[in-house]
């Protein structure tokens, strides 16, 4: 059990600095929005999962880079232990929500109200898992095989 509360923390960490960085946010922005001094080398202790870091700790983090602390603490979980259904690809939901292809019009409203989720400075992407490649091909009434061909 202890590899594996090992790997979650480089795991968690990874998630963390992946956010952080999509964000376009430097280790420096992020521990000059928290509350409680931290040092930019702890932050970087806790992304590269060497430290385990404290619950308030991982709101004050999760706080500053925009996410909830339940999802990312959820990722990781689903990473780690198996329950993930892995990413094939990334879908831009911009781009979604301006095609002109006759295929994925059921998809342009959803992709709008999704993009408008995320921050301007962010690229408005999700991760296309193989749930969710079904579910978006059951909207567009084709095969999952086929929806792939037609996001590239």
């Amino acid at each position: 059990m202890n590899d594996q509360l090992d790997t979650f923390a480089r795991v968690l960490g990874d998630l963390l600095r992946n956010h952080r960085r999509g964000h376009h946010l430097s280790r420096h922005d992020v521990v000059s929005t928290m509350d409680n001094e931290v040092s930019v080398q702890t932050l970087a202790s806790w992304e590269l999962g060497t430290r385990n870091m404290g619950v308030s700790r991982l709101v004050e983090v999760s706080h500053a880079i925009d996410i909830r602390p339940g999802t990312i603490l959820g990722r990781a979980h689903d990473l780690v232990f198996g329950t993930v259904d892995v990413p094939l690809a990334t879908l831009n939901l911009a781009d979604l929500a301006r095609t002109t292809i006759p295929e994925l019009q059921p998809l342009r409203p959803w992709a709008d109200l999704r993009a408008r989720e995320f921050p301007p400075s962010c690229t408005p992407e999700l991760p296309l898992t193989r749930a969710s490649l079904n579910n978006l091909a059951t909207l567009c009434d084709t095969t999952p095989f086929q929806l792939i061909r037609l996001l590239r």
